[in-house]
């Protein structure tokens, strides 16, 4: 039998400078892999709760406090530095190996078998593969599914994470960055993984380019992988995890919803285009379809249900100028939350506390039905066609609040501020307006029946203002009774735990829970003014709203008045008033009709069609 070949000094010295290489390069792999899992295990803890409250990021093992948002801008931007310093110390391990297997490979040709010397190559599985002795087919498998999973698969997975999970925050230039950097990381992987392997003998598909101690050499296999896993991953970033309403979103088929509605049908409608036409639709109505519907929109929309948020310090929940639209937030303690300028347009607050700071901030179309807003600040808050529906807003201050096709039937609204407060076309049937300031307040077409506005300041321009509100002749002008009064009282004492806001509210409803007989200034006024009242007529009321919903480009208030024409038609104003409604919203020149969905229009067609 013929003796191996003696290898040269040279090549013993490519060995060993290679195998001196890879023991820091496997050093590195593995901070990278602990990296990688410090990272996922810190996504992993952001919960929709920190990003609603913008809580600092705490990091594992250090207890450390990041900011939220400066976490999500730069650690991306490090993982994908400490990825490129890797890629780049595995090209120069593999090109020391592919010296070390150019030199041997003369050797291994002239003798018909494997060189001994690839028995000495380090033992990190990287440099085995490079230039290792051929393994079993199962640990050649295994030794490759290592590299593809750590190198490839796990970066760029760990950056859509990053896209996922800061996705409800809707920072929109933040998840741009995001998007970005999941192509960085793939061209990068793109550039760099082929020039790491020392391929076999040229094939028919393989592409190779430049010189062959560094050349950029791929198979057709893994050209083929590429152009695979290409589309899904730049798919998914760019397609799939879409903040809802924007640019792309729109132009997937995306309609935004104008008012937000409780139930499966409603939540669906925020769910992405792509996913709820190939993924949500698909699915069986079994019973697991509404998990299914929360699942897919809690990468999209913030969901904080059922969650007591309050804090004692104010400057500990301050939420400024945030993006909510859309959330989810029903039933859950906001109650020293300043959202002052914050959007929540669209979002579900049904029965939740917010009695903080609420001033400039957009609820066009929100529902606050049977909200807790006790004392809050909601001056100059744009609130059309916002349900407000027996909520408790005592002593709160809505002045020059927009509140034009607004639901507040059977709001509590008793010593509530409501100076210059734009009420046209509000449902304000069984509103408690005791001891409310309506100094300035515009009331045309505004439903006041069963109203109860004792001590209620007049609005010095009501007379003049046309159309006339509706229901006058119901409104209640008496006192509350004693049991009306304790039982306002008690509701207070037991909803607002803040001693100092409910000494504040209480002051505010101190004429209206005294027992001493109060003189009303402005009750002459209120009488005077029922009695010559002339009551519209449905049609002057349907042109009125009618005109009040066009005129909303956002299309909210005509939401609002397209969802009740018809009740209100049998309970207000008599017959004529919901189909003359209708064919004005139906019409192509109602810049608030263009906004309605496809099934409210279908309704108001219907309307229209009715007979006279």
């Amino acid at each position: 039998m013929a003796s191996s070949p003696k290898l040269s000094e040279d090549v013993k010295g490519f060995l060993d400078e290679a195998n001196d290489t890879s023991e820091p390069a496997r050093t590195a792999w593995l901070a990278f892999l602990f990296l990688l899992t410090y990272v996922i295990v810190t996504l992993a803890s952001v919960s929709h709760n920190n990003l609603l409250l913008n809580s600092p990021v705490r990091l594992p093992i250090i207890n450390a406090d990041i900011p939220l948002v400066g976490f999500f801008q730069y650690a991306p931007a490090m993982l994908l530095l400490v990825y490129l310093s890797l890629l780049v110390q595995h090209v120069i391990v593999a090109r020391k190996y592919r010296r070390f297997t150019d030199a041997i490979i003369p050797h291994e040709l002239e003798t018909g078998s494997e060189n001994p010397a690839r028995e000495r190559v380090h033992a990190y599985v990287f440099s085995q593969i490079l230039a290792g002795p051929r393994p079993h087919r199962i640990t050649k498998l295994m030794m490759q599914l290592i590299v593809y999973v750590t190198f490839a698969l796990l970066p760029i997975a760990t950056l859509l994470y990053f896209q996922i999970k800061f996705l409800p925050y809707h920072e929109i230039w933040i998840t741009y960055w995001h998007r970005f950097a999941v192509i960085l990381g793939f061209a990068m992987l793109i550039l760099l993984t082929p020039i790491m392997q020392h391929a076999p003998p040229k094939r028919k598909w393989d592409i190779r380019l430049g010189p062959p101690a560094e050349a950029w050499e791929a198979s057709g296999r893994q050209v083929v992988m590429i152009l695979l896993l290409l589309p899904v991953v730049v798919g998914f970033s760019w397609l799939i995890a879409t903040v809802p309403d924007e640019w792309i979103d729109r132009r997937l088929g995306f309609v935004a919803p104008t008012s937000a509605g409780i139930g499966p049908a409603d939540e669906a409608k925020l769910l992405n285009p792509i996913v709820r036409c190939l993924v949500y639709d698909r699915l069986p109505d079994d019973g697991s379809k509404g998990w299914w519907r929360r699942w897919l929109l809690s990468y999209r929309v913030l969901i904080v249900e059922d969650t007591d948020l309050g804090v004692d310090e104010p400057a500990k929940l301050v939420l400024r100028e945030r993006n909510f639209r859309y959330a989810l937030l029903n039933r859950s303690d906001l109650h020293r939350a300043d959202l002052t300028w914050a959007d929540l347009r669209a979002a579900q607050l049904w029965r939740t506390v917010l009695r903080g700071k609420l001033n400039d901030t957009q609820l066009q179309g929100a529902v606050l039905k049977e909200a807790q807003l006790q004392g809050a600040h909601l001056a100059s808050a744009s609130l059309q066609g916002t349900d407000l529906s027996l909520a408790e807003l005592q002593g709160a201050n809505l002045s020059y609040a927009k509140l034009q096709g607004g639901n507040l039937r059977g709001a509590q609204l008793q010593g509530a501020d409501l100076r210059f407060a734009q009420l046209q076309g509000a449902d304000l049937e069984g509103a408690q307006l005791q001891d409310a300031d309506l100094e300035g307040a515009e009331l045309q077409g505004t439903v006041l029946s069963s109203a109860e506005i004792w001590l209620a300041k007049f609005p010095r321009a009501l007379a003049e203002q046309s159309p006339m509100p509706v229901g006058l002749a119901d409104v209640k002008m008496s006192a509350p009774t004693a049991v009306a009064k304790a039982q306002l009282k008690q509701g207070l004492e037991t909803d607002i735990n803040d001693l100092e806001l409910r000494g504040i509210v209480m002051a505010r409803l101190d004429q209206i829970l005294s027992n001493e007989p109060q003189n009303w200034d402005d009750a002459m006024t209120w009488e005077d003014y029922v009695r010559s009242a002339k009551a519209p007529t449905p049609l002057e009321l349907a042109k009125f709203h009618a005109k009040l919903a066009c005129d909303d480009t956002d299309g909210t208030i005509a939401t609002g008045m397209a969802a009740r024409a018809k009740d209100f038609e049998a309970g207000h104003f008599g017959r004529g008033y919901a189909k003359p409604l209708a064919e004005a919203l139906l019409d192509e020149t109602c810049k608030g009709g263009t906004a309605l969905t496809a099934e409210t229009r279908a309704a108001l067609e219907s309307l229209a069609a009715a007979p006279e």
